[in-house]
């Protein structure tokens, strides 16, 4: 139905050729029915697209000096008959620019101070850069560090990528059953957490959790796990720790909540009582069950095993992931867009006839 709906706009140009409409206004028609094309597929793409979480670690930082830019703006005014220009000339000052370069190539702004901390940190000296300024007059240029090497020194970030997901609107397995956001709470499920000062929580704990542990300690590591390992392995991992007493079903009840999960993302559920791990559901687009029989053998042999020990673990054994491909959903991922959208594309065309017929009516 998806592919059929984006003939539809097209469909509706036909109905106004056979109405007989006037070919004067053939460009009309033709515009409407692409603005329709237009807004059928941003609707279908905003439907099946979905953020997923990446991460990577600074690499490079870059300290841009202050500049002054020359402007002119020239202004005109009639004078009798005559119209007489005018040019006036200002300097703006553009303050100090912070930035940063992950492993992964993404770039984004760094606070001052932020800066200066990993400067110190890396000791690797700052080398001068070229910055090239349109209609500077002073100022100008800059300097760069690269890090050095030592996962201690530098910092992760977090962002996020929108991509097409097969399963996101699909009737598959494991995309689930939809949740509301009120049966979420109810059943203790958690939100995928946002991205605050360039980082997130990839280690989300229920209330009614009581662990002893350093937890503060597990979430950096998880943290780097997903940084410096993300973009090889292309892994993105969270961990949830709820009560045992909710069952390794709730762990179910998360994905679906979580509308299958995103394409890089392995989202480890563990019940907790007290320090120990009763049971342990990994979950994934992978078919491959390798890596959760591996986890859960782990934890029954070590069920007082801390959460920070564990992430340890999960990283030196990454090379029981591999990501599943998107293509092999899309062979398997039957579509299912929603009477809303259904609706939405019908009330389209519809439009679009309508208009096609108002032209035509209009030029008889």
């Amino acid at each position: 139905m998806n592919r059929i709906a984006l003939f539809l706009p097209l469909v509706a140009f036909a109905g106004a050729l056979l109405l007989g409409f006037d070919s004067h206004y053939w460009w009309a028609y033709a515009l409407i029915a692409a603005a329709a094309e237009g807004i059928l597929y941003l609707m279908f793409y905003l439907n099946n697209s979905s953020t997923e979480y990446l991460s990577g670690h600074i690499v490079r930082i870059v300290h841009e000096f202050p500049w002054v830019e020359r402007k002119e703006s020239t202004k005109s005014e009639k004078v009798g008959n005559k119209t007489r220009y005018t040019t006036t000339v200002s300097y703006v000052r553009h303050q100090d620019e912070y930035s940063y370069e992950l492993n992964t190539g993404h770039t984004g702004s760094l606070k001052p101070q932020n800066y200066s901390r990993l400067l110190k940190n890396w000791r690797t000296g700052t080398s001068p850069i070229t910055v090239n300024h349109h209609h500077c007059v002073e100022g100008g240029g800059g300097e760069e560090s690269r890090w050095n090497g030592n996962e201690n020194d530098t910092d992760t970030v977090t962002y996020t990528n929108r991509y097409r997901n097969p399963i996101k609107n699909s009737i598959s397995s494991q995309r689930g059953h939809k949740i509301k956001k009120d049966e979420a709470k109810a059943l203790g499920l958690f939100e995928y957490p946002k991205i605050i000062d360039n980082e997130q929580h990839v280690l989300l704990v229920d209330p009614d959790v009581y662990y002893t542990g350093n937890l503060e300690m597990a979430e950096t590591e998880l943290r780097r796990l997903n940084a410096f390992c993300g973009a090889e392995k292309q892994i993105h991992v969270f961990i949830l720790l709820f009560p045992s007493k909710a069952g390794s079903d709730i762990a179910f009840k998360q994905r679906d909540y979580w509308k299958g999960f995103n394409k890089n993302e392995l989202v480890v559920c563990l019940g907790v009582d007290g320090n120990e791990v009763d049971w342990c559901e990994m979950l994934s687009w992978m078919d491959d069950d390798t890596f959760t029989r591996e986890a859960k053998e782990y934890f029954r042999h070590n069920h007082n095993s801390s959460i920070t020990d564990f992430v340890k673990w999960l990283r030196s054994h990454l090379d029981l992931w591999k990501r599943k491909e998107v293509k092999e959903l899309k062979k398997t991922a039957k579509m299912s867009l929603g009477s809303t959208l259904y609706l939405w594309i019908s009330a389209l065309v519809i439009a679009a006839l309508v208009i096609q017929c108002a032209f035509w009516i209009g030029g008889k």
